[in-house]
C-alpha cells in the first residue's frame, strides 16, 4: 500500500510539474505576442497580459492583476458597470458557450484612445475558465472616420443652399419670366450665374479631393495681380459676410501686387480663410484681409475677432478634415 502510494504521489508530482511547465509555457507565448493581450477569469479579473497590452494600456501587469477588467474603460449606459454582459459567458442548458464578443471602449486613464476589444471564452473540459482580449489601437481610424462623416455632412449642407436657391429662381422665372422687367430678368440671371459659380467651385473642391488622394494634384504658377485674386476671393464671400454684417477692412501694402501664383488655388485658399473668418467670427465684428511684402515673399493675411484655435491644436490644422473642438461645439 505504501509502494503505490508513493507510486501515485510521483506520478501526481509529475503531473503537476508537468501542468506548471505548459502554464508557464503559454504565459511565455502571451507574454512574447506582438499583439496585445488580456487574460481574466470568470470574474472578469485580470490575471497576466503582455508586454503589448502594458504599452497600449500605459500600465504594468503588477498594478493591474487581480483588479476588474471593465474598470479598465469607460463604459456607455448600455454596459452593466459591475459586469457588462458582453463579457458573461452565454449558457445553454447548463452548458458553456464559446463566445467572441467584440465591441469598441475608450480608455478609462486616457479618454482620447479608443481601443477596438475582441473578447473570447477560454474553455478547459468544456467547462468556462476565463476570457481571453485582444486589443487594438483604433483611435485614429475611429477619428477619420467620423471626420469623413462630418464632411459628408458638410458636403451635403453646402450644396443644400445653392440649391435651393437656384429651384426658388427658376420656379420664379418659370412662372413670371413673361411679365418681367429686363432690369429684373438681369439680377435673376446674375444670381442664377453666381450659384452655377458656387456649384462649381464645390465640383472642383471635391475633384480636388480625389486629385490630392490619388497622387494627381498640380499647382502651376503664373505671373499675375495679386489684387485681382483678392477680388475674386472677396466677391465670392461677400454674401456670407453681408448676412451676418461683417464689414472686410482691407489693408494692402501697394508693392505686392504682381506676384507668382496659381490664381484657382490661391483663390480657393483665400475663400476658405474668409469662409472661416466669417463663420466663426461674431456678427458686426470687422474681418481683416492684409497684404505685405517681406524678403522677396508676400504674405496675405486674413484676421478674424473669434474665440480662435487653441495653441494645442494648432498643430493638427492641417490634417485631413480636422475641425477644433470648440468649432463642433459652437
Amino acid at each position: 500500500l505504501a509502494r503505490q502510494m508513493e507510486r501515485m504521489r510521483l506520478q501526481l508530482q509529475t503531473q503537476m510539474e508537468t501542468a506548471g511547465f505548459l502554464k508557464s509555457q503559454y504565459a511565455a507565448a502571451i507574454r512574447s505576442m506582438g499583439v496585445a493581450a488580456v487574460i481574466t477569469d470568470q470574474d472578469n479579473r485580470i490575471l497576466l497580459l503582455n508586454r503589448a497590452a502594458e504599452r497600449l494600456l500605459g500600465q504594468k501587469e503588477a498594478s493591474l492583476v487581480r483588479q476588474p477588467w471593465q474598470q479598465l474603460f469607460v463604459m456607455d449606459a448600455s454596459h452593466d458597470q459591475a459586469l457588462p454582459l458582453s463579457w458573461q459567458a452565454p449558457t445553454s442548458g447548463g452548458e458553456a458557450q464559446e463566445l467572441a464578443i467584440r465591441g469598441r471602449f475608450p480608455l478609462r486613464a486616457q479618454p482620447q484612445i479608443i481601443l477596438d476589444v475582441l473578447s473570447s471564452s477560454v474553455l478547459v473540459y468544456d467547462e468556462p475558465a476565463g476570457y481571453i482580449h485582444i486589443l487594438r489601437n483604433v483611435s485614429e481610424e475611429t477619428n477619420i472616420l467620423r471626420t469623413q462623416e462630418d464632411f459628408i455632412l458638410n458636403v451635403a449642407h453646402e450644396l443644400r443652399g445653392p440649391l435651393a436657391s437656384l429651384r426658388v429662381s427658376i420656379d420664379l422665372l418659370t412662372e413670371e419670366y413673361s411679365t418681367m422687367s429686363k432690369r429684373d430678368l438681369g439680377v435673376m440671371l446674375k444670381s442664377l450665374r453666381k450659384v452655377i459659380n458656387r456649384f462649381e467651385g464645390l465640383v472642383e473642391s471635391l475633384i480636388d479631393v480625389g486629385n490630392v488622394q490619388a497622387g494627381r494634384f498640380r499647382v502651376r504658377p503664373l505671373p499675375t495681380l495679386l489684387s485681382k485674386i483678392v477680388e475674386d476671393a472677396v466677391e465670392q464671400t461677400e454674401s456670407l459676410r453681408e448676412t451676418k454684417g461683417q464689414k472686410l477692412q482691407r489693408k494692402i501694402d501697394p508693392g505686392t501686387d504682381l506676384v507668382l501664383a496659381d490664381p484657382p488655388r490661391i483663390v480657393q485658399v483665400l475663400v476658405n480663410l474668409l469662409t472661416n473668418a466669417s463663420k466663426y467670427g461674431p456678427e458686426d465684428r470687422p474681418i481683416i484681409l492684409s497684404t505685405c511684402r517681406e524678403a522677396g515673399v508676400i504674405h496675405v493675411g486674413v484676421t478674424d475677432q473669434g474665440v480662435g484655435i487653441p495653441p494645442e491644436e494648432q498643430k493638427q490644422i492641417f490634417k485631413r478634415f480636422f475641425r477644433a473642438k470648440r468649432a463642433e461645439e459652437e
